[in-house]
């Protein structure tokens, strides 16, 4: 007796009908397992939640903490380089304002060794300081500046004075009346000794008054009267000049004799 079986194997594949195209129930199940549902965000736990609420929190905290930094970075920079500051008019001023300049030339040097010098030397020393004292400076400096002006003998003569005052009497006006004490009465003297000695000769008359007026202002005689001027100028004056003089009214003032030669 001959039996047949049918065997399926255990490992036998499925055919392609059952495996091309899955069920609904395994597509929805599917899509499930992608997005949670509303269902499920409710159901989160009270701890969990408090847990993400703090940690936006320390998030949030974070940021600001690093804001304040940032502003305070910035704040110690603009502090570390300085601010530009706007010069005030009496600053510009005094940035702008140059010293003044000398106008006038150095007075030339006085020595003494002619004191007949003495005169036009003094008054050219004033007109000095009188235009460019501010450009030398203070008093004191204007009076070393006087200083600075003499030599040889002149110097020798004042420098006790300068050394023994104060510096504080150290004035222009001081130092000149100081020379003048020096140099004037000397001066006067020679002037004067000129004036009494002298005699034209072969001087033009023109010339010889011309000297004979500045020895009078060197002596000191502008104020002195005038019979003794013209007598001291007729005693100068040649023999030939004074016979021509006998016939004529002689001027009362010495300017008006001077014309009349």
């Amino acid at each position: 007796m001959r039996y047949s079986y049918d065997y399926t194997s255990d490992s036998e594949e499925p055919s392609n009908a059952d495996t091309a195209h899955p069920t609904n129930d395994t597509a929805m199940s599917t899509d499930n397992m992608g997005e949670p549902s509303n269902a499920s965000i409710d159901t989160v736990p009270q701890w969990l939640r408090a847990m993400l609420e703090l940690q936006q929190q320390q998030i949030a905290d974070i940021h600001a903490n690093q804001q304040r930094q940032y502003k305070e970075i910035q704040r110690l920079t603009r502090q570390g380089t300085p601010a530009q500051t706007i010069p005030t008019p009496t600053e510009l001023n005094m940035n702008t304002m140059q010293a003044p300049k000398e106008r006038l030339g150095a007075p030339a040097y006085f020595d003494a060794s002619d004191l007949t010098l003495y005169p036009s030397w003094r008054l050219e020393m004033l007109a000095k300081l009188s235009v460019d004292g501010d450009a030398i400076g203070s008093l004191t400096n204007q009076g070393w500046y006087i200083n600075g002006r003499l030599k040889d003998r002149a110097k020798q003569k004042f420098h006790p004075w300068m050394e023994a005052c104060e510096p504080a009497l150290r004035t222009p006006d001081n130092i000149i009346k100081h020379l003048d004490v020096l140099f004037r009465p000397a001066m006067q003297q020679k002037a004067l000794d000129w004036l009494q000695s002298v005699r034209q000769r072969n001087t033009p008359l023109i010339t010889f008054i011309s000297d004979f007026n500045t020895k009078i202002l060197e002596a000191g005689g502008r104020s002195w009267e005038d019979r003794m001027k013209i007598s001291m100028l007729k005693k100068a004056l040649t023999f030939e000049l004074l016979q021509a003089l006998i016939s004529v009214d002689e001027a009362p003032t010495y300017e008006d004799f001077c014309i009349q030669l």
